[in-house]
């Protein structure tokens, strides 16, 4: 096999390590389910590869609380400050560094 298979293969697995991992950091603190419940979700997300965590997180996606980090959200605002930055650019219309004659206003 070449190196672009053991890449997709590589990351395959990746996917399917982080979104059981992510399934079972959710379901395992939770007081909504019973242990049997707990541990059947876990079993489907861990031994379904890819397509049993995407059942999970799709069928319990209303039942989890969603949980606030507490403290300021600094990548929240950078996001948002770098999405509102880029919109203002396109707006104006000239782009810097390339003006003609007929994209700068008349002042009379």
């Amino acid at each position: 096999m070449d190196f672009l298979a053991y890449s997709l293969v590589a990351m395959v697995i990746a996917v399917h390590v982080y979104g059981a991992a992510l399934v079972t950091y959710h379901v395992a603190p939770a007081v909504e389910f019973e242990s049997r419940q707990k541990v059947a979700i876990m079993a489907l997300a861990w031994l379904l590869p890819i397509l049993g965590t995407a059942i999970c997180i799709g069928a319990l996606r209303g039942e989890m609380p969603r949980r606030q980090r507490s403290g300021f959200p600094l990548l929240d605002y950078i996001f948002l400050a770098a999405v509102v930055s880029s919109a203002g650019n396109h707006d104006s219309g000239i782009s810097r560094g390339n003006t003609d004659a007929n994209d700068v206003p008349d002042d009379s």
